[in-house]
């Protein structure tokens, strides 16, 4: 009987020219001779043995002249795909629908993975969640996944668009530049049913207050009884 013990390493350089991995060393204690009992068979005459592998050199070429950095992802496989939590052929004021994307990327670790970015659209309020990052393994090598999930609300009736999603990447089997599109995305909104239409609002009129003046206007019998109080006053 043997066991066999088999570790797989990712390298990912972070410069161009000749990288030399160097040998992985082995140090194992062999049985030599009986052992000494029955019941533990490795306990006995042992002998230190050490092995090891060959040294590894690859040769690093760099980023292609033309690409900007941003879009420079180097990668076997990456796809692109969306999700709706809600038909979008039913969507009302009011509601809210989550759109879930998912980059996913062979060869790449999921830190790596570039963000998607949305634009303000009116009508449409988004509310982004908390990104998801997640490395997996399958006979590719390793595979980086991220996924964005972000909740949509229309807050009126109309006719929207998500615009597509382009992620720029670049083929290390065929060594050329592709494109990981995610297409725009159509869909009304409609009132939702008893709904009533916001009124138009409109400015008020200026309260404008015009002042009034009164003229001060004295009675006529007040004048004469004065004259009447004042002359009695003389007389006496």
């Amino acid at each position: 009987r043997y066991q066999v013990i088999e570790r797989v390493f990712a390298f990912f350089p972070s410069e161009t020219g000749e990288l030399v991995i160097p040998p992985i060393t082995l140090q194992a204690n062999l049985l030599s001779g009986r052992p000494r009992s029955l019941f533990d068979p490795m306990v006995g005459n042992t002998r230190t043995h050490i092995k090891r592998t060959e040294p590894l050199t690859l040769n690093v070429i760099a980023q292609p002249d033309g690409i900007p950095l941003a879009d420079w992802l180097p990668a076997a496989r990456v796809t692109l795909d969306q999700t709706f939590s809600k038909d979008l052929s039913a969507i009302k004021v009011g509601d809210s629908i989550t759109r879930t994307v998912r980059l996913s990327a062979v060869g790449v670790p999921a830190a790596q993975l570039p963000p998607l970015f949305y634009r303000d659209i009116d009508g449409l309020k988004f509310y982004p969640d908390q990104p998801q990052v997640k490395d997996n393994e399958n006979a590719l090598g390793i595979v980086g996944q991220r996924i964005e999930q972000t909740a949509i609300i229309a807050t009126r009736p109309g006719s929207f668009t998500l615009p597509a999603q382009v992620v720029n990447w670049w083929d290390v089997q065929a060594n050329e530049a592709r494109q990981a599109v995610l297409p725009a995305v159509n869909f009304e909104v409609t009132q939702a049913p008893g709904a009533v239409p916001a009124p138009s609002i409109e400015a008020p009129a200026p309260d404008i207050t015009v002042p009034v003046v009164v003229a001060a206007h004295t009675p006529w019998y007040w004048v004469w009884q004065w004259w009447l109080v004042t002359a009695a006053l003389l007389a006496i």
